[in-house]
């Protein structure tokens, strides 16, 4: 999906990392914690959001499903 915002809030309201899917829904997102679980938040609008746990050391391939954004 363009345009979701997708972010890493290493605590609640208080985004480390946040950028926007491009045209074909992918993002890029820096200074995410390599050695530890970090979970990344995505979002359309406050009643489409969904969260995904990234590995440690993941740092490629993470897809984030957005309920109802098909």
């Amino acid at each position: 999906m363009a345009g979701a915002f997708v972010d890493f809030e290493p605590f609640e309201d208080f985004p480390a990392a946040l950028t926007l899917t491009d045209p074909q829904g992918r993002y890029l997102l820096c200074g995410i914690p390599e050695g530890t679980p970090a979970e990344l938040g995505a979002s359309v609008n406050i009643n489409r959001i969904a969260y995904v746990t990234v590995a440690p050391f993941q740092t490629t391939g993470v897809d984030i499903e957005i309920p109802g954004a098909r």
